[in-house]
């Protein structure tokens, strides 16, 4: 079972100002830690819990996040909405992010 505050920052990662339409988006743990008014310490240790049941990816070098299925329950509605995603998918492709290989062939899978 998930801790509470596991289950508040999963849920703070689908529907934060920084979560966009590909389920992978910029978010330091500096940012987490001031939204959710607790302390760096507790969000990694937070992200850990989410990252052992396969949540989410944290990049902790660049803060990038993946949550691997994002795009099973939110998927791309049409070809217009695909096309308006682009810029942040070319935003991803470019961080050098380490876990860019699972995020591309989970977009490539849809």
């Amino acid at each position: 079972e998930l801790s509470a505050d596991a289950r508040e920052l999963a849920l703070y990662c689908l529907t934060s100002p920084h979560t966009n339409g590909i389920g992978c988006f910029r978010l330091p743990i500096a940012y987490i830690a001031e939204d959710m008014g607790t302390v760096p310490a507790t969000v990694r240790k937070t992200v850990s819990e989410l990252s052992k049941i396969g949540f989410l990816h944290h990049d902790d070098s660049t803060g990038w996040v993946f949550i691997p299925g994002f795009l099973d329950h939110n998927p791309i509605a049409n070809i217009n909405v695909g096309k308006s995603l682009m810029p942040f998918v070319a935003g991803f492709a470019s961080t050098g992010s380490a876990f860019g290989a699972s995020w591309s062939a989970s977009l490539s899978a849809k």
